[in-house]
């Protein structure tokens, strides 16, 4: 009960690996799947925040500084 920090750092790696392991073993191909989701997932976000942040200032900005002028 009054284990160190190391020894529950320790020991919670030791029952995550064992977590990891189990479910790797009965659902490979699940967390592969997963896995490759939430990648594209980040990617797709990336892409779009660009694509957004380029349609405002490439379109939508030079339109309302030209309505705004005259």
């Amino acid at each position: 009960m009054y284990e160190s920090k190391k020894e529950r750092n320790a020991q919670k790696k030791k029952y995550f690996k064992e977590l990891v392991r189990f479910i790797w073993k009965n659902n490979k191909w699940h967390l592969l799947i997963a896995f490759f989701f939430i990648i594209f997932s980040s990617i797709t976000l990336v892409l779009v925040n660009n694509f957004i942040k380029d349609l405002i200032d490439d379109y939508i900005a030079p339109l309302l500084r030209e309505k705004s002028t005259g």
